[in-house]
């Protein structure tokens, strides 16, 4: 036997009375030593059984982070965008013109644009537009104030 597992004997004054007072039963040969061998298997096992337990839960996390982000639907609209090819302009004869339209480059030439007329809008359109609008805007102003002001 090593010197590690050598259990003493209880010394105290009730271990001593009790020794007096009844036999000590016999224990057979290896008894101790059984016990201690049974004692690190147990302890083996419950720190496998914990090692277990630590691996699994990891295991449980990293299962449900894999199915929550598998889960949530991803956008692709911008990767769709990016990947469409816009169509090439076709080359115009000069003969048809069109505003807007961009004609290809003549010999020894450079490109030539054509912009599009812009509308004509008169100003008392646009000045009568502009009115109605700072008056609705007066009149949520006026609501606002209205509503803020206290009740009695």
């Amino acid at each position: 036997m090593s010197q590690k597992l050598s259990i003493p004997e209880p010394s105290l004054r009730e271990h001593e009375l009790i020794r007096d007072a009844a036999p000590m039963p016999e224990l057979s040969a290896g008894f101790k030593s059984r016990v201690i061998s049974e004692c690190g298997v147990s302890i083996v096992s419950a720190r496998r059984a914990f090692r277990l337990k630590v691996a699994g839960g990891v295991g449980a996390v990293c299962c449900l982070g894999l199915l929550f982000s598998l889960s949530i639907p991803v956008n692709d609209a911008p990767d769709r965008q990016l990947t469409a090819q816009p169509p090439e302009p076709q080359p115009v004869s000069p003969q048809s013109v069109s505003p807007g339209v961009s004609f290809g480059v003549p010999p020894g030439g450079s490109r030539i644009t054509v912009d599009a007329p812009k509308p004509r809008v008169s100003k008392e359109q646009d000045s009568n537009q502009m009115n109605q609008i700072i008056e609705q805007l007066n009149d949520r102003q006026q609501l606002f104030n209205a509503n803020m002001l206290p009740k009695f």
